[in-house]
């Protein structure tokens, strides 16, 4: 009687760590070089790049202490953290932009911002405010339905609406590279219809982002920013069913 060997794969939770790009003191650009693996930047959000082996964290971590006590002020902590707060020079893939393609995103409150960028216990957070240089057209996906409540083909123009604007707060985890494609499809629509950005509700505050496709459209006021120490964070985690039933809004795919 043979046997028959089977092989299982199991996959690896991606790498997420600090990129050598992002890393501003030498030191750190060293530490990371030392022992650098492929994954996912947590500053940047960029994947595919190379950052500090999370199995061997520790030294990174005693390292960036040192470098929070010595950079305490908010203009240094600033400074090391990439220089003046705003859009970043080399995005990775975004909700609303390409790989390479620079957007500003805001928010309405302080603490959306500092929500939406998903930090960790124990994390200081840079929040600036910004204001914009002139009247913006922006695409706004949670009006008020009032506005839509006259005839029937108003409310279904409404329910496309909201359709688009659960699209662009639904939650995307680091490791679906596919899952911002449709919204950075409409983005670049939109920026051909002539809109200078987008508006939309946040899944994880009360408050409402932005997203200013130009950059330039809005400058950092002075007087208007912060550095924030994450102390704790708090989940909603209602329990899931394990067999999915399809809902009045699935259909089955044709082949």
């Amino acid at each position: 009687m043979k046997k028959e060997l089977g092989v299982t794969a199991v996959e690896e939770d991606p790498k997420v760590s600090i990129c050598i790009d992002c890393a501003r003191h030498p030191s750190l650009k060293r530490i990371i070089a030392a022992r650098s693996v492929t994954g996912i930047c947590a500053f940047c959000c960029r994947d595919d790049v190379v950052v500090r082996d999370t199995d061997d964290i520790e030294p990174m971590v005693m390292l960036l202490r040192a470098l929070i006590r010595f950079y305490w002020d908010e203009f240094a902590y600033n400074s090391h953290w990439g220089g003046e707060i705003g859009a970043s020079p080399k995005p990775g893939h975004g909700r609303l932009n390409r790989e390479g393609e620079p957007v500003l995103y805001l928010a309405s409150k302080g603490y959306t911002a500092l929500a939406e960028i998903r930090p960790h216990p124990g994390h200081y957070v840079s929040v600036g405010g910004f204001e914009t240089l002139a009247d913006l057209k922006l695409a706004d996906f949670d009006p008020d339905i009032a506005l839509f409540s006259q005839n029937e083909v108003r409310l279904d123009l409404f329910d496309i609406i909201q359709a688009f604007d659960r699209l662009m707060s639904t939650p995307v985890t680091p490791d679906d590279k596919g899952g911002y494609l449709l919204t950075q499809l409409f983005a670049v629509v939109l920026r051909q219809k002539g809109f200078d950005g987008v508006q939309y509700r946040s899944s994880v505050s009360d408050g409402v982002n932005f997203c200013l496709l130009d950059p330039a459209s809005a400058q950092f006021v002075e007087g208007h920013s912060g550095v924030h120490h994450v102390r704790g964070i708090t989940y909603d985690a209602p329990t899931s069913p394990v067999v999915l039933v399809p809902g009045f809004e699935d259909y089955e795919l044709k082949s």
